[in-house]
């Protein structure tokens, strides 16, 4: 009953294989084969958690499955409660902080102001710059960054 789950694969395991790192391959294809393993490493986490849940759950009996469920429900109120105060002192801070227009630190937590972003329409600013291209001097790019989302 104490079986420890096999070790999940190392996320770059492949890295030094000569398959992952074939020259033909583009590194979009790469990257899709890492998206692919990551959306399995996922899948794979989620379902030893519901199989420990599931393990668990059988070991339980119904008398303390009772039980628990009436901690549960005893405390509901108080997490609910506590649960409304933490988001109504967030929206309060947040609004007061931007009403101070700077960032303030408590013993524990800080409100950090961050100002509004400036923004500049890219492609009219590109055609002015064909035109005066003195003002690409004042153009800087941001490094960039990956966000990994649903497909």
């Amino acid at each position: 009953m104490n079986a420890n789950p096999p070790e999940p694969p190392s996320f770059w395991e492949d890295a030094n294989d000569e398959e992952v790192l074939e020259p033909e391959r583009t590194l979009p294809d790469v990257i899709i084969d890492l998206l692919d393993r990551l959306a399995k490493a996922k899948s794979d986490a989620q379902r030893i958690s519901a199989s420990k849940q599931k393990r668990r759950d059988a070991v339980i009996d119904d008398a303390l499955k009772h039980l628990l469920a009436g901690i549960d429900h005893d405390f509901e109120p108080q997490e609910e409660k506590a649960t409304a105060l933490v988001a109504d002192l967030t929206d309060e801070i947040k609004l007061a902080t931007l009403q101070h227009g700077g960032t303030v630190k408590g013993d524990e937590l800080q409100a950090v102001y961050s100002s509004g972003r400036v923004t500049w329409d890219n492609k009219g600013l590109g055609g002015y710059a064909v035109a005066h291209p003195e003002v690409l001097r004042f153009q800087k790019t941001g490094k960039a960054y990956v966000s990994i989302t649903k497909a």
